[in-house]
């Protein structure tokens, strides 16, 4: 167990809570904060760097663990073998996210870096080698994506992307990090004023955009369109022939607004209807029809998704 865990148990949390079931918005800003306050006050030379790595692969295992349960949840019932599925990613992010400790810790020490800007960089950089590590890559549940619940914050994707967003969330943990460091070691002075005016700006310049570009998009009627469940049997899924032949009937409401969960999946000849959709107001818009193109062999080329 690392030294004042507390700190770090803190932070693996306030990650969890940024992405779903949770999906709030203040862990996005604020959950490195505890992890970075924690790799500032480890002590100088290789014990604070063996401690920082330390700390980092705790806080990846409780953080991988709170957002990668539902792998174990929804495979155990088909094989025991989706223990594995759960606890590979979680280990590669762990050992990932406690090499980013150690970096941030040794260009700090070593190097001279203030933490606003280590670990930035660092974690950028494992988010960049995280996506396109051969045999590994994987790509989801990015910092960047946190926000995802949240479009009127993030309208700079259309011009930095996910891993830049990810970039400015480190940078605002990191900054919020720096003041609080400051205040720890010296009360209100001009080393906290200075990190949290700065946190402010870099907060407020790409919401400030985001804001004025969601108002002054124009919205506008192009298409009508229905949300399709497809509640797909476990069977079905596994049987070649229906899978490539299944249909969905979709139904939409007459003022062409989105419809809700009104189709349902067939198997192969047949066409459900649910009775959900049987009411005043809902029509008969067109069958949609669903398939898989084969392959050679007979097997199903693609997936639903």
């Amino acid at each position: 167990m690392p030294p004042a865990a507390g700190w770090l148990l803190v932070s693996a949390v306030l990650l969890g809570l940024a992405f779903p079931p949770f999906h709030l918005v203040l862990p996005s800003f604020t959950a490195f904060v505890p992890l970075l306050v924690w790799i500032a006050e480890r002590p100088a030379g290789w014990e604070g760097l063996r401690q920082a790595r330390q700390g980092g692969l705790f806080v990846g295992l409780l953080y991988g663990t709170i957002i990668y349960y539902g792998l174990v949840v929804a495979l155990l019932v088909h094989s025991p073998l989706a223990a594995l599925a759960f606890l590979a990613p979680v280990l590669a992010i762990a050992t990932l996210i406690s090499l980013v400790a150690l970096a941030t810790g040794a260009a700090r020490t070593k190097l001279g870096w203030p933490i606003w800007l280590a670990f930035p960089v660092f974690w950028t950089a494992y988010e960049w080698f995280r996506a396109y590590l051969p045999g590994f890559s994987f790509p989801w549940m990015q910092l960047g994506d946190s926000l995802t619940g949240y479009p009127q914050l993030v309208g700079a994707a259309d011009v930095v992307g996910s891993r830049g967003l990810s970039l400015w969330l480190a940078l605002a943990n990191s900054l919020l990090a720096t003041a609080l460091i400051a205040w720890r070691r010296g009360g209100w002075t001009l080393r906290v004023i200075r990190p949290l005016v700065a946190f402010l700006v870099v907060l407020a310049a790409p919401i400030g955009y985001s804001i004025v570009r969601w108002n002054s998009i124009e919205l506008r009627p192009v298409a009508r369109a229905t949300v399709i469940q497809p509640s797909v049997p476990q069977h079905v899924k596994r049987d070649p022939q229906a899978a490539a032949d299944s249909a969905v009937t979709s139904r939409a409401p007459r003022s062409g607004s989105l419809g809700g969960r009104c189709g349902q999946t067939a198997g192969r000849a047949r066409s459900l209807r649910s009775s959900r959709c049987r009411r005043p107001g809902i029509r008969l818009v067109r069958p949609l029809q669903l398939g898989i193109p084969r392959e050679r062999g007979g097997q199903p080329g693609g997936a639903l998704r």
